[in-house]
């Protein structure tokens, strides 16, 4: 996939869209669409781009198909409660407050009241595995893999001993499933891997250990274990006799991985037409060496993840995340790390990637594999470094000095590519960006934004006010946004972009009391990034941006899997969030031309702000924007209730030049409240609608509460 980035998606002076008027003595809509464009702007794909980062199960667990925790055996970092002055985490070292880290760990993997996972990472063991045997057998203790890095030390004093843990295997889908070991042995030994479902027959392989360091490969059949949905298995290696083993690697992968990761999620994204997909952090990217994440995977080290605790394997590194984007058909996009890192470190990672094979980078990488450029088109400096979260976080004046460092390097390195500098988030005059805007005048090409709202709300909190404010947020952010775009050409940019590079809503439920019937809020009614709401605040927001005809870049949506929004994945079951879906539908707008659309009807207003979310003024009902594809002569209206609640909304839709012969295509997404979802065990509750609308002196369509929509006219 490649982006056009011609002028036709300048950021000039753009007619207005959208217009209001307010009838407040109506329940019906009406919307008329001019069908003849007045602007050359072409909606972009990338506003319906997405975010992965090393976070919880968003890339292990999640995009990456590698089903064993702490594969590489390394030394786990347990967060602690405070972060460091310099940013990131401090790490537990208090054994109490640990051993509560394990028992939530082995509350969510499974295990069972009574496990030694603690007792076994106290006494030697890398923690996710336990011994397997009796513990008397088996001793445990740090040890030194091959190219250096923690490694695990297995003394067992007699056979069926060595370690274990318990995970869920795809076997709905597969029962093949390929491993790698890396091992050696003190004395020659046989080696077994073991896959064993509760209460059914084990499978295993053998391995000869001799006692240099040696790589098994190979497949592993594991039959389903009764008609249990996704059982829990036990995955051990043992010693067949008493043996003095070292592992470096043990790693276990669905036969059906697509280059080690998940086919389900590869396979939705592409269905979905994910068009963009930044990559690593994130506040992870602050503390990131991206040179630890490239070269044979085998050699790289094992870290402690530097933003969030647990490890970093650093199987899913530069090339990895480059071939999953060509796996999915969307195009790679890297936020370097302006944290703890340097100009000069960050111009070397993109020659590695953009260099040619004459270029010292691009040699490098031609050794690992690669001959041609991975040619990234989008490169973002820095995520938050205005937080004190982050790993050397900075000031406004800091910020100035790093952008034009990392710039002046990274553009000598590569002057073809799009760079984007660090906003900051909240949109209202601010110190961050009038020093950015102001210090680095027209080398700003494109600033950030980060919207990640909602605020502390408690039971006392109204959920229609909540709602309201979340799916009337665009409003503000559309007139914020122009005031940036002035600035920002009054200080010499004469085409300012805006790249929101985080996105999701981010409300916090506070209060620990038990509900009362007084309650208007409960804990399990809020809207959350898996909920429906999510997807609606999406749309809102993309057609605000929409609105903006290529003043707002790119919205990188958080995030691919597990961590926000898009996918959930448990117990290897892969299934879509709401949001998913929205941005599958609203794919419909790409390319085509805007079109005027002219609202009348019922508007909402609240009284209440929400921390950065202000109080909403005549926001219309139902939320709307159009465009025409020329080539196909079909115009696509795109369409959020921002009602809460109450009776659908009918709207009548008119439009210029459409004849009887028009024929059009109606496709919903609905909840039946602000907080329904699709879960493990209904993950279709909620997914897209098709119906055909017929033609009648327009169109007349009803749109349900929590509902978002298109509708796709084919004119004569």
């Amino acid at each position: 996939m490649s982006f056009d980035n011609t002028n036709r998606n300048e950021s000039v002076q753009s007619p207005k869209i959208f217009s209001i008027q307010e009838r407040v003595d109506t329940r019906t809509v009406h919307l008329q669409i001019q069908a003849t464009p007045s602007t050359e702007y072409h909606v972009s794909p990338l506003l319906f781009g997405k975010f992965c980062e090393h976070l919880g199960n968003n890339i292990y667990g999640g995009m990456e198909a590698q089903l064993l925790i702490n594969p590489t055996f390394g030394k786990w970092g347990f967060k602690g409660a405070r972060e460091s002055v310099d940013g990131g985490i401090d790490l537990e070292f208090d054994r109490d407050k640990i051993r509560d880290h394990i028992r939530e760990f082995a509350s969510e993997y499974g295990y069972t009241a009574g496990n030694t996972l603690a007792d076994d990472h106290f006494s030697g063991g890398a923690f996710g595995w336990v011994k397997s045997g009796p513990s008397e057998s088996v001793n445990l203790s740090p040890d030194v893999g091959p190219h250096g890095g923690r490694a695990q030390r297995v003394e067992t004093l007699g056979g069926q001993c060595g370690v274990s843990q318990r995970c869920t295997l795809q076997t709905c889908n597969v029962d093949e499933y390929e491993y790698r070991i890396v091992a050696r042995s003190m004395r020659p030994c046989i080696l077994v891997l073991q896959v064993q479902g509760d209460g059914g027959e084990p499978s295993s392989v053998t391995m000869n250990v001799g006692t240099n360091w040696q790589t098994f490969n190979g497949l592993i059949r594991v039959p389903l274990v009764g008609a249990k949905d996704n059982p829990l298995y036990t995955v051990s290696l043992l010693t067949a006799s008493a043996s003095n083993v070292v592992l470096s690697r043990a790693l276990l992968y669905p036969a059906d991985h697509i280059d080690h990761c998940d086919r389900a999620v590869v396979e939705m994204l592409k269905e979905s037409h994910l068009p963009l997909l930044r990559w690593p952090g994130g506040n992870f990217v602050s503390g990131y060496d991206w040179k630890d994440g490239i070269g044979p995977v085998d050699m790289r080290p094992t870290r402690i993840n530097p933003a969030w605790g647990g490890l970093e394997y650093n199987l899913f590194g530069t090339a990895e995340f480059v071939r999953f984007c060509r796996n999915v058909g969307c195009e790679p996009m890297i936020c370097v790390n302006a944290g703890d890192g340097t100009a000069e470190e960050a111009a070397a990672w993109l020659q590695y990637c953009n260099g040619g094979a004459d270029t010292p980078g691009g040699k490098l990488r031609s050794s690992h594999g690669f001959p041609d450029p991975f040619k990234i088109a989008y490169w973002e400096i820095g995520n938050e470094i205005w937080g004190k979260w982050q790993i050397s976080w900075t000031t406004p004046q800091g910020n100035v000095d790093r952008y034009k460092q990392f710039l002046a390097k990274m553009h000598a390195e590569d002057s073809s590519v799009n760079f984007i500098a660090c906003g900051f988030p909240w949109w209202k005059n601010n110190e961050w960006d009038d020093a950015l805007i102001e210090g680095a005048g027209p080398a700003l090409r494109s600033i950030t934004d980060h919207i990640l709202t909602g605020g502390h709300v408690g039971p006392t909190t109204n959920p229609a006010d909540l709602y309201h404010a979340f799916l009337g947020q665009s409003l503000d952010l559309e007139s914020r946004y122009n005031l940036i775009k002035e600035k920002m050409i009054a200080n010499g940019q004469p085409n300012p972009k805006i790249a929101i590079t985080e996105l999701q809503l981010f409300s916090h439920f506070e209060s620990q009391d038990e509900p009362t019937a007084d309650d208007l809020l409960r804990r399990e009614d809020m809207p959350h990034p898996g909920t429906i709401t999510e997807a609606l605040y999406f749309a809102t927001l993309m057609h605000g941006c929409l609105r903006t005809q290529g003043l707002v870049e790119m919205i990188t949506h958080s995030a691919t899997v597990n961590h926000g929004g898009g996918l959930r994945k448990s117990k290897e079951r892969v299934w879509a969030n709401p949001v998913h879906h929205a941005h599958a539908m609203g794919y419909a707008l790409v390319n085509g031309v805007p079109l005027k659309v002219s609202f009348t009807g019922p508007t909402i207003t609240t009284g209440v702000d929400f921390e950065n979310m202000p109080r909403v003024v005549s926001a219309p009902v139902v939320d709307a924007v159009a465009v025409k594809h020329r080539e196909s002569n079909t115009v696509v209206l795109s369409l959020v209730n921002r009602q809460y609640g109450g009776e659908s909304v009918t709207v009548e839709i008119g439009c210029d030049n459409v004849s009887t012969d028009a024929t059009a295509i109606y496709t919903t997404l609905s909840g039946n409240a602000m907080s329904a979802q699709n879960t493990y065990d209904d993950p279709n509750a909620i997914e897209p609608i098709i119906e055909n609308i017929a033609f009648s002196d327009g169109f007349t369509i009803v749109i349900p509460p929590f509902t978002y929509a298109t509708l796709e006219i084919k004119m004569a």
